[in-house]
């Protein structure tokens, strides 16, 4: 049983306790998934089941917009918002492809970035964030202009906007500053912070494994490897949304949360990671690992039904080494593209993958492919990467 640990500005507020060892409901709204149980599983998931509609955004190629490696994207209703790994830029393109500008720069000048985490947006606002490492995020308006440093968000890696006045943020991997997930108002205080450890963990050797948090609609869903529940974040509050039931050693949860334990490897054959995960208004998706094997499951939040399959090697393999370039997921039965799982979630209501000529052509000669759409064959070895928009069923 782990303690989930709120506060109210740096306030401890109360504590609640969720087992997460029933495949059934947990109290009221939290559900569990039986994510060991459904390992055995071979289930096929169609992707057919939840898009409504998929569209393919090929990138401008040319020497001001060479793409390498995209860390983190951001899709609003104009344009595409990349950051590029490997040179430190931020590149604007509009919906159709078309490259508009660089935003900002590296540096430590005024309004320069280093050590970039994340891309967000404020639609409304027409306003672009981009977070540094331990630092206040960069404020850029949509024509690219620099407008502040907002040190309200100062110490979060990354952040969803839920509305006008709320922020939902990720936290910190590192004592003194490690945390999950926090709720804040637009331009003012904390007003709510979780912290999923178990209780007796102490302060100085707490580390964050792996903390996520996903836009999810008008809320975000944050998870940490140190606990088994998904919690919501919304304008109401944070809640407990689902309990994973990865039933792994008890001492798992400790271990992973505990800097000195890092170096002996704390997780064994017999644990369960999850890799990463997203929701769309019917579904609830999960990248599970478990001793170098990547399983892909799917809960419907219409029935309860959980399906699983274990990903083809051949789709690893493709994968491997590519950070943002990623299929990793499942077959597509839409229109016969690549592998299913977009990897930057925007909303609960569209998701975004990127798709590589090196990719495509590993699929072509894994023999996947014969019949994929003519997007995906107009796409050249020199070209920039091409976008593919997913768009989900109601």
């Amino acid at each position: 049983m782990k303690n989930l640990h709120y506060f109210t500005a740096a306030v401890l507020a109360g504590s609640l306790l969720v087992a997460c060892q029933s495949p059934s409901k947990e109290g009221e709204g939290v559900i569990t998934v039986p994510v060991r149980t459904q390992l055995a599983q071979q289930d096929v998931i169609p992707v057919s089941d939840d898009v409504e509609k998929i569209e393919y955004i090929p990138l401008e190629t040319n020497d001001s917009c060479l793409i390498s490696n995209i860390l983190s994207m951001q899709v609003s209703r104009d344009y595409l918002f990349i950051y590029n790994g490997k040179t430190s830029q931020v590149l604007q393109f509009d919906r159709a492809g078309k490259f508009v500008r660089t935003i900002g720069r590296a540096g430590n000048g005024p309004g320069e970035y280093t050590l970039v985490s994340d891309l967000a947006i404020d639609e409304a606002n027409q306003q672009l964030y981009i977070f540094c490492y331990g630092e206040a995020p960069r404020v850029y308006g949509f024509d690219g202009q620099y407008q502040l440093s907002d040190t309200t968000l100062q110490g979060s890696s990354s952040a969803v906007l839920l509305d006008e006045q709320h922020i939902a943020m990720r936290g910190l991997r590192m004592y003194p500053n490690a945390w999950l997930a926090a709720l804040k108002e637009k331009g003012g205080e904390f007003t709510m912070k979780i912290d999923p450890y178990e209780a007796s963990l102490a302060e100085d050797v707490s580390y964050m494994e792996n903390p996520m948090l996903v836009p999810a609609g008008k809320s975000a869903l944050a998870f940490s490897t140190c606990n088994d529940t998904v919690f919501r974040l919304s304008p109401e509050g944070i809640e407990p949304a689902y309990c994973l039931a990865r039933q792994n050693r008890e001492a798992f949860y400790t271990d992973v949360a505990d800097i000195r334990q890092r170096k002996n490897n704390p997780i064994q054959d017999t644990d369960l990671d999850l890799y990463d995960f997203f929701e769309t208004p019917r579904y609830l998706y999960l990248r599970v690992t478990q001793a170098g094997e990547i399983y892909i499951q799917r809960y419907s939040k219409e029935d309860g039904t959980c399906l699983s399959c274990r990903v083809p090697e051949a789709y690893l393999s493709c994968s491997r080494m590519i950070p943002g370039n990623n299929v990793i997921g499942l077959t597509n039965d839409v229109d016969q593209g690549v592998p299913f799982w977009p990897e930057f979630a925007m909303n609960g209501l569209t998701s975004a993958q990127v798709v590589t000529y090196d990719l495509v052509s590993g699929l072509q000669e894994e023999g996947y492919l014969k019949d994929m759409p003519e997007a995906l064959k107009a796409l050249g070895a020199d070209d920039n990467p091409l976008i593919i928009i997913y768009t989900y069923k109601q």
